[in-house]
């Protein structure tokens, strides 16, 4: 039980950049600038999007590890970026629906938005294993961990958001995408975390 509620949000934030990077992006910056200037607008969507992922996950790490509230130091953030996520995933699906640099334009802020509101979670998603694991159960829990970020989540897009993609259903994909990511984050709440003292 333990193994599955500490790790799984894991899940849900692979599944994300499995599908954002690979999959929606490249297809939005495509439609947006068109062939001759996708690879530079891409890169540079990528770059912002990388810096802002580094910075928010630490500095979120860092406020988790002093956050005094009564559900405990990593959730609070865990719900938080989650929430923040479905919201940007909505805005992502309504730039898709624009047309030219304008929707270029929308499509890096939310994207910003959402690489930060990712990070909120993913950083203190990190100190769950160090915070609640004795010494001699974390090479099992490390390897839960491992599970949950690879081969699991690879699995998840490669035979349900994958495919909708490629059939040009991409709210479809990203319904199912914020599915994910919700189903990850309520089993996350479940974690047996107590308030700092």
């Amino acid at each position: 039980y333990d193994l599955i509620t500490v790790n799984v949000y894991f899940v849900g934030l692979t599944a994300l950049s499995q599908t954002m990077t690979p999959l929606v992006l490249p297809l939005l910056v495509q439609r947006f600038a068109g062939e001759a200037a996708q690879g530079r607008l891409y890169g540079n969507l990528r770059l912002w999007g990388l810096m802002t992922a580094v910075l928010v996950q630490a500095a979120a790490g860092m406020l988790s590890d002093r956050y005094r509230g009564r559900w405990g130091r990593r959730r609070p953030f865990i719900l938080a970026g989650t929430l923040l996520d479905l919201l940007c995933i909505v805005g992502i699906a309504y730039a898709a629906t624009l047309e030219g640099m304008s929707g270029y334009r929308l499509l890096f802020a939310v994207f910003i938005l959402l690489m930060t509101a990712t990070n909120i979670a993913h950083g203190p998603q990190q100190g769950l294993i160090p915070d609640l694991v004795p010494p001699e159960q974390r090479g099992l829990f490390s390897g839960g961990k491992a599970l949950m970020e690879v081969p699991v989540p690879l699995m998840l897009v490669a035979f349900t958001i994958g495919p909708l993609v490629g059939r040009g259903r991409l709210n479809a994909a990203l319904l199912a995408l914020g599915g994910i990511l919700l189903g990850t984050m309520a089993l996350t709440m479940l974690v047996r975390e107590r308030p700092l003292s």
